[in-house]
């Protein structure tokens, strides 16, 4: 029970990420950013599910665990610009990640594309390509989504990791560690 805390939030974001920001549908080629955190597993197997080709964008450290992720069909690493350069077009990005690499990512969208991203991570770069749907995502929970998730997580069908799991009286601790970077959870307990 512990981790399933770990769950709700990541699982309903990288599902509106999918359905609402990218607007994924079959048959679609699209690139998540960040495919080895939380939110990017959820957003890698909502797109599976819907029958799209994923490609994972993650640091080229990482190149290896992304192609293992199920339903990753090709990955590439988002911290090299000449890979990005070789992109073909794509008919949606979601983009998890932002910064400066929305820009790159919004430019390998395909006329009449969609972009999705957070609120904080729009790109700056939006007005030169007028024909790309730019949807920012807003998670609405769902209890739906959330059983749908945890289902997929009792079956085997995907893993959200969980780093640590600390007490509550050490969440400076906790904050810091979380600061750093990383992939994977963590959880405080009473």
């Amino acid at each position: 029970m512990t981790t399933a805390a770990a769950l709700p939030l990541v699982n309903v974001t990288g599902d509106a990420m999918i359905r609402l920001g990218a607007k994924v549908q079959p048959g679609q080629t699209v690139l998540i950013t960040g495919a080895l955190g939380g939110v990017g597993r959820s957003a890698v197997f909502a797109a599976s599910q819907i029958g799209a080709r994923v490609i994972a964008g993650v640091r080229g450290k990482r190149l290896d665990a992304a192609r293992q992720l199920p339903g990753v069909g090709e990955a590439i690493a988002i911290d090299d610009d000449a890979e990005i350069d070789k992109l073909g077009p794509l008919d949606c990005v979601a983009d998890i990640v932002g910064g400066e690499l929305a820009g790159q990512l919004l430019a390998r969208v395909k006329e009449g594309g969609t972009f999705g991203c957070f609120p904080t991570q729009n790109p700056r770069n939006a007005a030169l390509h007028p024909t790309i749907q730019i949807n920012i995502v807003i998670a609405p929970v769902n209890s739906a989504t959330i059983l749908r998730y945890a289902e997929a997580v009792r079956d085997g069908k995907l893993t959200i990791p969980v780093e640590r799991i600390m007490l509550l009286a050490d969440a400076a601790e906790a904050q810091a560690i979380a600061e750093k970077g990383g992939t994977a959870k963590i959880i405080l307990t009473a």
